[in-house]
C-alpha cells in the first residue's frame, strides 16, 4: 500500500490556501483601513474649513452696515484671527483634498485674505484710493460665494 499521494496534496493545497487567504485577507483589511482613514482625513479637513469660512462670515454678519466696519476695532481683533485659523484649515486641506475640491478651498483661502488685506494698513500714497465699506462688502460676497462652492463641492465629494 502506498502513500495516498491525492492527500498530501489536498493537504498541502488546502493550507497554501489558508496562508494565501490570511495574507490577502489583512491586506485587504489594511487597504480598507487605508481608505477609511484617507476619507476621515478628508471630512475632517474639509468640515475643519467649512467652520472657519463661517466663523469669518458671521463676523460681518453682526453688523448693520459693512461700512462701517472699519471703524470698529472689535471687528479687526476678529478678522486677524479668524483668517489665521483659516490658513491652517486651508493646509489640512490643500494636502488631504481631492483635486476637484482644492481649487475651491483655494478661491475662499484667497477670499478671506483679500479680506484681510483689506483691514491691513494701505499705502498712503496718493495713487491709492482709499478703503471703502463697498469694498468690503464685495469681499465679504465674494466670501459667502466661495465658501458656498467650497462646502457643495466637498459634500457631493463626500457623499
Amino acid at each position: 500500500m502506498g502513500f495516498p499521494y491525492d492527500v498530501l496534496i489536498t493537504a498541502a493545497s488546502t493550507l497554501v490556501a489558508g496562508v494565501a487567504g490570511g495574507i490577502g485577507g489583512a491586506l485587504l483589511t489594511g487597504r480598507q483601513a487605508d481608505r477609511h482613514d484617507k476619507q476621515q482625513r478628508r471630512l475632517n479637513a474639509y468640515t475643519d474649513l467649512m467652520l472657519r469660512l463661517d466663523e469669518l462670515t458671521r463676523t460681518f454678519g453682526a453688523y448693520e452696515t459693512v461700512a462701517d466696519a472699519k471703524l470698529n476695532a472689535k471687528l479687526v481683533q476678529r478678522v486677524n484671527p479668524a483668517v489665521g485659523a483659516i490658513q491652517v484649515a486651508y493646509s489640512a486641506v490643500y494636502l488631504s483634498g481631492s483635486k476637484n475640491v482644492q481649487p475651491l478651498a483655494r478661491d475662499a483661502w484667497q477670499a478671506a485674505w483679500d479680506i484681510h488685506a483689506w483691514f491691513s494698513p494701505v499705502d498712503l500714497s496718493p495713487e491709492t484710493a482709499p478703503q471703502t465699506g463697498d469694498q468690503l462688502s464685495a469681499l465679504v460676497t465674494a466670501l459667502q460665494a466661495a465658501s458656498s462652492k467650497f462646502a457643495d463641492a466637498a459634500r457631493a465629494e463626500l457623499a
